[in-house]
This record gives structure tokens, sequence and C-alpha cells, in this order.
């Protein structure tokens, strides 16, 4: 027994003597790799294939696995770790292992741990910061062989593949879609030589807090955002990994949201209506001098639609038109007066999307048409039948109902839809059959021999009577006028007559007119006795007065002239100047 212990402690210790060897073979041999070129050469340099090629490979590491695998005819994994490689190495016994190709693949994750595979040491190469600012970009590049006052900044690509109508808002108005949000642009400091940091064509650079200067952004991104937003996109776009391949070009794209607030054509025929939304997209702070936005895409029109099993809609109300659902248009403003070289181009996206009408026309149109023709129908029911009031007022009420509904979902504006139109007139016909029934039951139910209401006898009562007190009003303001209008032509008859202008026969022409002057305060004064209602006797003396007088009136209104006029009028005066002639004759 203890002879048994000491072999076991014996075989211990002379296992652990070779891995002690073992491990200081691996070293020595690092020391020497390491102290040979004045740059340690990546380990994919070292390896070639067994034809003699020279390595062209995507990433060094799957490829040397794969060809391990290849060598002891194995199916390898897709992913390779310390339990993966010991477990192939204890399968079939340990039978077709390659102990150099273990080494160099135990070689490669040493490298990856001490972070100097290939991926990790292109992105310290190019992202380090002791030249790499992410807030500037060297536009010094976009500028290159153009001339002083016509530069153009570098360009952007923008493509958007619309995914689905997530929701309309026709009140606010708001609307929100599921977009992939795809930039392109190029950016001179991130090149790099693939056969330096093998064979690597492409890189991984995070990009966050919407781009723009981000403070974990890794990368210059340039400052795109939605014009007439109602949520900015550094909000509705989630942040992404953005790839950059070896000569610049970089490509980031982005899943999200885009709220826009439109200003929707296309309305006034609801709900047979396709609304249109422009969206306008544009750097916020750089001109076309420094950026310009461009159509990008595989076909150059700057946006797709669907492209994937998960696009499009299914029992929603709105959805993309079939025909022309987004159009692209490249637009530019002028520049502003102070920076006349400085235009500012923008992408406008006009988006047309279609409303599902069937479920309008089956719940309120046909609802309300059917009501209509029902109400018109209360006629053939009997006027002692209760249900037919009841139902021209169901009738009326349904329109009324269906437009508070519809309401709800239209903006309260001075414009009316195609569905307000045909709701007034559904409510005309409404109102019309509940008008003819309660017109047919009022005279079916009316028992006294006079038909006339009695609120339209009150009514023509109060019209008669305003209207009478209306001439009684007018007759005394132009009695008033008239006895104002004799009184100061016989002042002026009395003061001629006084200085001896006048004559005998003039004399006794003013005193007629001071009799009917008097009679007609007489007249006046019988009115506003008799002022409660219009004075029929009044009235009567008047006319009696004009009939009798006429001839003696003419003869006063000649007066009257005379009287007023500053020389007495010659067909007035003749005969006195023929009376003081024939005076003058005698007493001569």
């Amino acid at each position: 027994m203890r002879q048994s212990v000491i072999g076991l402690l014996l075989a211990a210790a002379c296992c652990r003597i070779e891995q002690g060897a073992s491990l200081q073979s691996q070293r020595g041999h690092r020391r020497q790799r390491n102290a040979s070129p004045p740059r340690r050469q990546h380990p994919a340099a070292m390896w070639s294939p067994r034809d003699g090629s020279s390595p062209n490979l995507d990433m060094y590491v799957d490829q040397n696995v794969d060809s391990y695998y290849e060598r002891n005819d194995m199916n390898p994994p897709r992913l390779i770790s310390r339990s993966a490689r010991r477990q192939l190495q204890t399968n079939n016994n340990g039978e077709g292992t390659d102990k150099n190709s273990m080494s160099d693949l135990d070689l490669i994750v040493e490298e990856a741990k001490l972070g100097n595979d290939a991926l990790t040491r292109l992105r310290r190469d190019l992202l380090r910061n002791d030249y790499y600012d992410k807030h500037v970009y060297p536009f010094d590049y976009a500028w290159y062989g153009q001339n002083e006052g016509s530069r153009t900044g570098i360009p952007i690509e923008l493509d958007i593949n619309f995914h689905r109508v997530f929701s309309v808002d026709t009140i606010n108005p708001v609307l929100d879609l599921v977009v992939w949000f795809r930039l392109e642009w190029a950016d001179p400091r991130l090149t790099w030589d693939p056969k330096e940091y093998g064979n690597m064509t492409k890189v991984w650079v995070w990009i966050a807090d919407g781009g723009a200067g981000g403070e974990t952004s890794e990368i210059w991104t340039p400052d795109i955002e939605l014009w007439n937003l109602e949520s900015g996109l550094s909000e509705t776009l989630d942040d992404s990994y953005a790839i950059v391949n070896y000569d610049g070009s970089i490509y980031w794209s982005r899943p999200g949201h885009l709220r826009p607030t439109c200003k929707f054509y296309g309305l006034n025929n609801f709900p047979f209506d396709e609304l249109t939304c422009t969206m306008e997209f544009g750097s916020w702070t750089y001109s076309g001098k420094y950026m310009r936005l461009v159509r990008g895409g595989s076909d150059g029109d700057g946006w797709s639609l669907g492209g994937s099993d998960t696009a499009g809609s299914s029992f929603n109300e709105f959805s993309f038109v079939d025909e022309e659902p987004v159009s692209c248009i490249e637009h530019i403003y002028p520049p502003y007066p102070m920076s006349p070289e400085e235009d500012w181009p923008v992408l406008m996206y006009n988006v047309t999307i279609g409303r599902s009408w069937q479920p309008y026309a089956r719940g309120y149109i046909l609802l309300q048409v059917m009501l209509n023709i029902v109400g018109f129908a209360a006629f053939w029911l009997p006027p002692s039948c209760g249900e037919r009031m009841s139902l021209s007022i169901t009738a009326m009420l349904a329109a009324v109902a269906a437009e508070v509904v519809i309401a709800a979902n239209l903006p309260a504006s001075a414009e009316l839809t195609w569905f307000q139109k045909f709701n007034m007139v559904s409510l005309t016909y409404a109102f019309i059959s509940l008008l003819e029934c309660v017109a047919v039951l009022y005279f079916f139910y009316k028992k006294k021999d006079n038909l006339i209401p009695n609120w339209y006898s009150f009514a023509r009562d109060w019209y008669v009577v305003r209207r009478a007190k209306e001439g009684k009003d007018a007759v005394i303001k132009r009695g008033s006028e008239l006895v104002d209008s004799i009184h100061h032509g016989v002042k002026e008859a009395v003061s001629k007559r006084e200085s001896g202008v006048l004559s005998e026969r003039a004399a006794a022409g003013i005193n007629d007119a001071f009799e009917e002057s008097d009679d007609r305060n007489n007249i006046i004064k019988d009115v506003d006795e008799n002022n409660e209602d219009f004075a029929p006797r009044a009235l009567k003396s008047i006319d009696e007065r004009n009939n009798t007088q006429t001839n003696g009136d003419d003869n006063n209104e000649d007066i009257w002239k005379d009287c007023n006029s500053e020389d007495i009028a010659p067909d007035a005066l003749e005969p006195t100047e023929n009376a003081n002639q024939a005076d003058l004759n005698g007493s001569s």
C-alpha cells in the first residue's frame, strides 16, 4: 500500500515536470518571434497553404480551423472554444490529431486574448484618439479639385426602406411609419490595406446617441434630420453598428420609426381618400457647401418597399397604395444673403397611403341610406300608430350619431369632407320626414273648425298693428312738416304786408292760408288723440278736404310761393300791379 502511494506521487511529479518544460519551450518560442522583427508579425502572415500559394483569406482564424478539421476528416463546429477543442482531442482515442496545428490554434486564441488579433488591431489603429476626431470631417478631401466659388460638399446617400404604416393621426396631424433608415458616405481617414490586417476588408464601429457627435459614437456621422418632425430621428431610430469598408466607404442602417407632421392631401374625399404626406430630410447645420444629400439605394431612387417577410400590413386601416406609393425629389433652397455660396439641398419624400373604406361604407353610409328609406316609409302607417313618430325620430338620431362618431376621427376644420356632405343630406331627409310626420298628426287630431293656429293669428295681428302705427307716424310727420312750412310762409307774408309790399288780394289769400292751417292743426290733433289705433275719421276728413278744395289749394300754393320768395312771383303780382295802376290814374 505504501509503495503504491509513493508510485502515484512520483508519477504526478513527472507529469508536472513535463508540463513545465513544455510551457518553457513555448515561452522561449514566443520570445524568439518577438525579438526578430521590430513590429510583431501577425500569425496569419506566417501561415500558408500546403500547395505553397499566397494566403488569400477573409479571416485567418476560421480558415485555419477549417484546414485543421479538413486534414483530420472531421466536421468543424461553428464556434471553437477550449471545451470544444478538448472534446475533439479526446475523440477517436486521440487518433488523427496534429500537435503543430493545435499549437497554432492555441496561439491565435492567446493573441486574441492579448488584443493582438487582426480586427482588434485594425480598430485600434483606425480609431486612435491621437489623430482621429469624431467631431470634425476633413472637408478638404471633398473640395479637392474644385474652384473656390463653386464648391460642393461630400455626397451623403439616403435610402429609406418603408416597412409598414404604423399609425395615422389626422387630427394632430402625424404619420408614423416603420422604416429602415440607411446612410452612406466616405471618410478618407478610415482606410487601410487588408493585407496588413489578415485580409480584413471591413470593420464594425458603434454609433449611438443619434449619431452626429454622440458621446459613445466612435466615428463622425452626418447630422441628417427630418425637418418637419414630430419626434427627432435620435428618439425614433435605434442605435446600431456601422460597416466601414477598407476603401473608407461607410454604410449605416438603423431600424425605427419616422414621425413627420403632415399637411395631408386628399382628406376631402374621406372615407374614399388617399392621403399624401411630404417628408423633408436634410442637414440641419451643414449647407450644400459642406454636405449634399442625394438619393441612394441600388437603383438610385432613394427608397424601397418591403423586402422582408414581416413587411406590409394585414387587417389595418391604412396601407401603402399599389401605384407609386413613394416618390423622392431633390430640392435645393436658395442661399441666405450673408452666405451666397451656401445653398441648402434637401430630399422630399411624398408618401401616399390608402384608407380601408369598406368599414365606413358598411357601418355608416349603408345604414343611413336604409334608415332614411324607412323614415319615409313611416307615412304608410296610420296616424293612430304610435311607432310612426318613433320611426322618424330614430332615423334622425342615427344621422346625428354617425356625425358625432366620424367627427372624432377628423380635424375640426372649415373644409367639408365627402362624408360630412353626405351626412348633411341624410340629416335633411330625416328632418323633412320628421316634420311631415308632425304635420300629419297635427291635422289628424285637430278638432276646431278654424285650422289656422293661434300662433299664426297672433303673428299676423302683430304685423298689421305694427304697419298701422308706422303709417300713422308717417302722416304725423308729414303734417308737421306742412304746418311748419305754412307758418314760415305766413310769417314772411305778414312782414311784407306790414311793409306795404302785398296787395289786398294777397292779404286775403294769406288769411285763407291761416284758416286752412288751423284746420290742418285740428286734424293733426285729432290724429294724436286717437294714437292707440289709426284714426279713420282723420283720414276721411283729409280726403274730403283734398277733394273739395283742390282749386283753392292750387291758388293758395301760388300765394305761398309768392310769400316764400324774396320777390313776388309775376303771376301773383300781376293783378296787384294792375289795381295799383288804376288807383294812381284815378288819383291823378
